[in-house]
């Protein structure tokens, strides 16, 4: 049985408001029908690559979503920055042209934020909005299932590029449970 898909919804600004594929994480709070809503805020850490949030968050995300570029460290410090900055939720974009969000693995019983990925075409959309200012909803659609289409069809793993010994060899990554 599937459960429920996980989404993130932008509510405002027009121009990009809808709702986004995601994957979820091994660790962090469920996402819940109701979900979190927020502003969204690009991370800056002042280090290196600074919207990677592995350093001390050092803008103010208290009590907005987090925007978080991936790579330089896991998942799991990535949240937990953000956490401890006192964001409510965390999207993390990829940093490779992919056709589904990254898996955002890891093991961290002291994250409470809900966490979600996406490609890295959707956080460029993002980004190029923040000036607009971007409130969004990190939740699930109780009326899609995870990992099919509106009929109820399984999506089968088709990745591009193909995935020598994988592509359309499993169900996508996207079922759950």
């Amino acid at each position: 049985l599937l459960g429920p898909r996980p989404r993130l919804v932008v509510n405002t600004p027009p121009a990009i408001d809808g709702s986004y594929n995601v994957s979820t994480a091994t660790f962090g709070a469920a996402l819940t029908p109701g979900g979190v809503t927020g502003a969204v805020v690009l991370v800056a850490d002042n280090t290196g690559t600074s919207s990677d949030a592995c350093e001390a968050i050092q803008n103010n995300v208290a009590g907005k979503i987090a925007l978080i570029d991936r790579g330089n460290c896991t998942f799991v410090d990535k949240t937990t920055n953000a956490q401890n900055a006192g964001s409510i939720g965390d999207i993390t974009a990829d940093n490779v042209v992919a056709s589904s969000p990254p898996s955002l693995g890891g093991s961290a019983p002291g994250i409470t934020i809900p966490l979600v990925g996406i490609t890295l075409a959707d956080g460029n959309i993002l980004k190029a909005q923040l000036g607009t200012g971007i409130n969004a909803t990190l939740g699930v659609d109780t009326t899609q299932l995870a990992g099919a289409d509106g009929s109820h069809h399984v999506f089968l793993y088709a990745p591009n590029p193909v995935e020598s010994g994988s592509s359309i060899s499993h169900f996508d990554r996207s079922l759950s449970p």
